[in-house]
């Protein structure tokens, strides 16, 4: 599967408005995001593209 990323920005919007899955804090200046989060997004986001 090809993954584009998003501009920060884009994210924390959508992590605001519920519609992309929290992030995980690593450090005072660091965060990742669960991959198994991310995929599952990603199918839902294909799953429903033609609705």
């Amino acid at each position: 599967m090809l993954v584009r990323t998003f501009p920060k920005s884009t994210v924390y919007s959508l992590i605001s408005h519920g519609m992309f899955p929290q992030q995980v804090s690593l450090g005072i200046r660091s965060v990742a995001f669960v991959e198994a989060e991310v995929d599952a997004w990603i199918r839902n986001k294909i799953a429903n593209r033609n609705r």
